[in-house]
């Protein structure tokens, strides 16, 4: 109230001016780097599986969770169609009618759509048909 009535400041009401401590940096935590792609496409693709989640519906034997066992997954598949799927399961789903019955076994859950870019697709393909057949140890 007082610098409204354009009034000096008494002493008491003047701030301490007091010296800042010194800036501490932030801590930056480091997300792994996918690794180089000379050779390790497989690798990527391990990578793309564990970062986007992937692996949070679905296992590679030991069952179903959310979505399929992914099992043998490229041995059932050919790669037009795993790359079809990983672009937009929706429309994969929506062309053929024998799907979404399968759908009906995982409560009428469609993968969601995760914007996977084409580099990301082959390498998860590649990661894939690194997986072991189904009824191999």
């Amino acid at each position: 109230m007082v610098s409204w009535q354009r009034i000096s400041f008494p002493p008491q009401y003047l701030p301490v001016t007091r010296k800042r401590p010194p800036a501490v940096p932030p801590v930056v935590r480091e997300i792994p780097a996918p690794p180089p792609a000379t050779g390790a496409l497989a690798e990527q693709g391990r990578y793309v599986f564990g970062n986007r989640g992937c692996n949070t519906c679905h296992r590679v034997g030991g069952g179903a969770l959310i979505g399929p066992d992914l099992l043998g997954v490229a041995q059932h598949r050919d790669d037009r169609w795993l790359s079809a799927w990983l672009k937009n399961p929706a429309a994969v789903v929506a062309q053929d009618p024998k799907l979404e019955s399968w759908t009906h076994e995982f409560g009428d859950i469609i993968m969601p759509n995760q914007n996977l870019n084409d580099d990301e697709i082959k390498a998860l393909i590649a990661y894939m048909k690194e997986f072991p057949q189904a009824g191999t140890p």
